[in-house]
């Protein structure tokens, strides 16, 4: 470079001086040259000698760092003050034009030896073009003025926003690594604009927690990233506290190129924690370009890897002191001159530009080349505690292994090796996963805020670095053990193979966690396996692989849930939720919540005497059924309270029928009898007998009960959920079959012991979790259903239905077929068909809100109570109204993995939280379920006496919700069977509108799953707005009316598809 420019140095610290500074110096023709105050004395000297400089500007707090120095020295603030002692003659009279320098900087070193890079004043007129091109400046701007002076950006911060007449807001010295003071400048000084680097982004996202309000960074407008790629998770937390619909822009930079080359806008939480973030689009005026390195032309192929180059006249002039490094960088292409940025990017599936790494840091073992940022991705998408992590490359005894460093939030020793490289052995091929994982508090960062490689510690090598910690089990002894597991727990079952999926074979949720418990016990009763891994790999072999992988975790204090031998004390918030239910929504002359079961005799008879000291028995066993709940009204808490009511139980009056119309009947009345409980006084199980009437009744035993006579049993939901059944109806059978009592144990533990321990259950989480669900949420703004007629906000609702089903036939076996291919449960699937309905059946919305249950026994000491357990829980999503059915599958199933750990939180905490009255949210009204016939819940054994379960017809479904979705997987029919069931309220819909809109879910679910042609696959990839509920003799009516009502219209035209979706 020419040594008449006028370099001039300025080490000052963050404070009015540094933008004085910058702009005096370009504004009389010199070259600005940042020095770092916190740079150690002997890297500033040396850089003042490589560097031909004028002067130093410096301010009192760094004018001690250049004592020894030969260069002019002057302090700035004194120059503010007093411009009367400088001498203006010092720098040199030289003709300023576009290739004269701007600004010199030093990069990092992260790569290498620090180079000293020189800008011209024609990459300096570029830069305002920088953040103009892409909409990030505005005049009216409050811009946060962040990063160091030996990082480029500080250049952006300042130069970019104040050439458009921003305000600029100064830090403190070092005040960009306080956090908290960061945070509070935002909000005092209304700051709309942040440019953060990558240590900013982490020392957020780990500051905000859920004592901070959400509008914490509601001032601002502009929030970008530069740098290192943004970690996802991060990115996922910050949106929480920016205003609703912010955009993230993340910026690609070089230090040798003066302005940022491309960006990505994109919303951050629709990322996942293990996903990569693309590059973005180039700028209009830059020319960007990855060029493969053996063919030297641009990159095609999803996952072929190039390095980035850049063109245009915002490029550096040189390397100082370096020809030939300047020499290397640039090459030509097409004519145009560019440079090598020594960045690998690669194509992902979209199209889209995906950074690798850098050049310098490229990994190759045994002649394979690996992807550093795969690895990473992966790591950092394990657990919320890893912060950053780093994957290099060592050489060791002529050997290379893969190092990964993991920066983790937690101590060291919740951090478990063999848990994080059994999560890399299902996310990744053999040859990428880590060697050793060194775990640190925090990764060694440079000035810049990026992470420095030279620092890191040694790894240690010992003779198992390659091993990754698998057991001895056989693994084919291990297959068989749990299908048994499987075959006990869903019972349909006699056999599965290895390669048998549980989704497909229609396991449920409390299945699920009763399986995973067994593992829990059997396999690892010493160890917390993670219950997501087996979720996603829902095979028999996949668990047992997990279970091998898994056999070494650390251990983590569980302790069991025991007895508390009360006989008083607070209601669980299942049994609270359907006490508040049933009185707000309905009233108290209506019972909803009278659930019912009857069985028939088919063979032999059995003795009523016995029958009744054996419920007896049961009832003193399980308390929960004859345990009182009631308001206490001094402080207005529900209250169960166990009773002695088993010793005075007695059977109803004996009735008797005619024919199954008489019956069903009967069972109807039954179940509608608002008189049958008494909840507040413990009569929550009623016991009554239906006699089949014979020309031989006066004479039949009244101690039996003969072949067609009718057992029904009901219970009040309060006390008894629908899982309860199995355990009721095994107990009974048994102390009928031994005719003696069960044995009850003194420290047995009991319904009303978890509903105190329940309450102990830190919720924190979970309460933050389901407010960011329905944030911003219209629970009032009713779907936009047609229907029949309007029900007064002043009505009490109606328990009368209107129903109408169908079966699915051979289509069942593509929608299961479906869920096991996309590892779904075929609980997910069939919501995601049902959002789809919904989409359609409200002409396009796509906020959609509804009601699901969920078993809620999430522990073992859980599984053998009967109770009320179900916790009614609100499935929001949101999607675009071009979603493809397969990402809104793909978006269901998402939600339904979040939801799952969230699942026990009480829907009157939930609606509470929100601000939301009971009695009028709309995601009460719609409700779906998926339920899983078990073959042994239609039977019931009493010694030689064989009972099965009356079928309750349907128009007797009785309307807890407005409009209730039900599918129905039956294992027990081969192949399986699904089916449908639509219930809507009478006081809403007539009979022939709920019929006709089970015709158009059925017309929708044969587009989807009638075919498994090419067409049909694509229909999956393509928008939900394509899909039809306009039955076909509606759209033949439709294009008959059309051309009936034009008759002077030659029929030669085409009539547009979509006008009938």
């Amino acid at each position: 470079m020419d040594k008449k420019e006028n370099i001039i140095f300025q080490c000052v610290e963050r404070s009015i001086e540094m933008p004085i500074g910058i702009c005096g110096i370009l504004m009389a023709g010199g070259a600005y040259c940042p020095l770092n105050p916190d740079e150690y004395r002997g890297r500033l000297e040396t850089l003042i000698v490589q560097i031909p400089g004028h002067l130093v500007l410096v301010q009192a707090s760094t004018r001690d760092k250049f004592t020894s120095s030969t260069i002019p020295i002057v302090d700035l603030s004194k120059i503010i003050l007093d411009t009367s002692d400088i001498d203006f003659n010092r720098l040199n009279q030289i003709h300023i034009d576009a290739n004269t320098s701007s600004i010199i900087i030093g990069s990092s070193g992260s790569t290498g030896i620090p180079k000293i890079i020189v800008h011209t004043h024609s990459s300096f007129d570029s830069l305002k073009y920088s953040l103009g091109n892409i909409g990030l400046l505005n005049k009216h701007d409050i811009v946060l003025q962040i990063a160091c002076c030996s990082w480029i950006i500080h250049v952006y911060e300042i130069l970019n926003w104040l050439l458009f007449g921003a305000t600029i807001v100064l830090l403190k010295p070092n005040g960009h690594m306080i956090v908290s003071y960061i945070m509070s400048t935002i909000h005092r000084h209304q700051v709309t604009t942040i440019i953060a680097g990558p240590i900013t982004i982490r020392m957020l996202a780990a500051y905000l927690n859920d004592q901070l309000p959400r509008n914490a960074l509601g001032s601002l407008r502009t929030l970008c990233t530069i740098g290192e790629s943004p970690q996802p998770k991060h990115l996922a937390k910050l949106a929480k506290y920016l205003p609703r619909e912010h955009r993230i822009t993340c910026l690609y930079d070089t230090t040798e190129c003066l302005i940022v080359t491309a960006f990505n806008v994109f919303n951050p939480q629709h990322l996942s924690d293990s996903e990569i973030v693309p590059l973005g689009s180039p700028l209009p005026t830059v020319k960007f370009i990855v060029l493969d390195d053996e063919t030297h032309q641009p990159i095609k192929r999803v996952g072929q890897v190039g390095e980035i180059h850049i063109g245009g006249p915002m490029l550096f002039k040189m390397y100082i002191n370096d020809p030939l490094g300047t020499e290397k960088i640039f090459v030509r292409y097409n004519n145009d001159l560019l440079m090598k940025t020594h960045d690998l990017a690669t194509l992902d599936e979209h199209g889209q530009y995906i950074y690798v790494g850098r050049r310098d840091f490229q990994i190759q073992i045994h002649d394979q080349h690996i992807r550093a940022d795969i690895i990473e991705s992966c790591l950092m998408g394990f657990s919320a505690s890893i912060q950053n992590c780093i994957v290099i490359k060592i050489d060791h005894n002529k050997q290379s292994f893969l190092i990964a460093y993991l920066a983790s939030s937690s101590t060291h020793n919740m951090i478990d090796v063999s848990q994080i490289k059994a999560y890399c052995q299902e996310h990744l091929s053999a040859n990428m996963i880590p060697n050793k994982f060194v775990i640190l508090d925090q990764l060694p960062l440079n000035i810049n805020g990026k992470i420095d490689r030279k620092k890191l510690p040694p790894a240690e090598f010992d003779s198992n670095l390659f091993d990754i910690e698998t057991t001895t089990m056989n693994l084919s002894i291990l297959e068989d053990q749990i299908e048994s597991i499987w075959c006990e727990t869903i019972r349909h079952m006699d056999h599965c193979s290895s390669t048998t999926n549980f989704h497909s074979i229609g396991g449920d949720s409390l299945q699920f966690i009763q399986i995973f418990n067994r593992y829990q016990t059997e396999f690892s009763s010493s160890h917390t396996l993670d219950i997501s891994l087996f979720l996603n790999q829902p095979t028999l072999s996949d668990h047992a692989r997990l279970l091998t992988c898994q056999s070494k975790k650390t251990i983590q204090d569980r302790y069991m849930w025991s007895t508390l031998n009360l006989q008083e004390g607070i209601a669980s918030f299942a049994q609270e939720r359907i006490a508040l239910d049933e009185y707000i929504r309905f009233g108290e002359n209506t019972a909803i919540y009278n659930e019912l079961i009857a069985f028939r005799v088919v063979t032999n008879s059995f003795s009523l005497v016995r029958l009744y000291r054996a419920i007896q028995s049961v009832l003193e066993k399980h308390q929960v059924l004859r345990t009182s709940v009631f308001l206490n009204s001094d402080d207005g808490i529900f209250i169960q309270r166990i009773l002695d009511s088993h010793e005075t139980f007695h059977f109803s009056p004996i009735q008797t029928f005619e024919n199954d119309d008489d019956l069903h009947s009967m069972i109807y009345q039954i179940g509608i009898n608002p008189n049958l409980f008494d909840v507040s006084n413990g009569r929550v199980f009623h016991c009554q007998v239906l006699r089949r009437k014979t020309m031989n009744t006066c004479s039949t035993n009244e101690e039996l009960l003969n072949i067609d006579d009718v057992l029904v049993i009901v219970f009040h939901h309060i006390a008894y959920d629908q899982s309860s059944q199995q355990i009721f109806l095994d107990d009974l059978s048994i102390v009928y079959d031994i005719n003696r009592s069960l044995p009850i144990e003194k420290d047995a533990f009991n319904y009303i012991d978890y509903s105190v321990y329940e309450r102990e259950i830190d919720m924190t989480s979970s309460r933050e979790f389901w407010k960011s669900q329905l944030l911003e949420y219209d629970v009032n703004k009713h779907f936009t259903i047609p229907i029949d007629r309007y029900r007064s906000s002043y009505d009490k609702r109606s328990i009368l239905t209107s129903v109408a089903e169908l079966s699915f036939g051979d289509l069942s076996c593509s929608f299961l077929d479906y869920a096991s291919a996309h590892q779904m449960t075929p609980f997910q699937l069939g919501l995601a068909i049902f959002y789809a309905f919904l989409f359609k059946l409200t002409n396009g919305q796509n906020d959609l809100c509804i009601s699901s249950v969920n078993a809620n026994r999430y522990r073992d000491e859980l599984h053998e109570l009967i109770g009320m357990f179900v916790a009614t829980i609100p499935y929001r999503i949101q999607f675009k109204s071009d979603i493809s059915f397969e990402n809104l599958a793909k978006q269901v199933k998402e939600q339904c993995l979040s939801i799952f750990e969230h699942s026990h939180y009480p829907l009157q905490h939930i609606l509470t939280d929100s601000y939301q009255q009971y009695s009028n949210i709309n995601f009460l009204e719609i409700a779906f379920d998926f339920i899983t016939l078990s073959r042994n819940t239609n039977r019931l054994l009493f010694d030689k006496a064989e009972l099965e379960s009356v079928s309750i017809p349907l128009k007797n479904t009785l309307a807890k919700f407005d409009f209730m979705f039900t599918f129905v997987l039956d294992p027990s029919i081969q192949p399986n069977t699904i089916s449908l069931s639509l219930a809507c309220s009478n006081d809403l819909f007539d009979q022939i509108t709920v019929e006709k809109l089970v015709r158009r879910f059925e017309f929708l679910f044969i587009q989807l799953f009638a075919s498994k042609s090419i067409d049909q696959t694509d229909l999956m990839k393509t928008s939900i707005a394509k899909l039809s509920i306009i039955l076909p003799e509606e759209t033949e009516e439709i294009q008959r009316t059309i051309f009936h009502r034009l008759p002077s219209i030659i029929q030669t035209g085409m009539i547009d598809d979509e006008l009938f979706c």
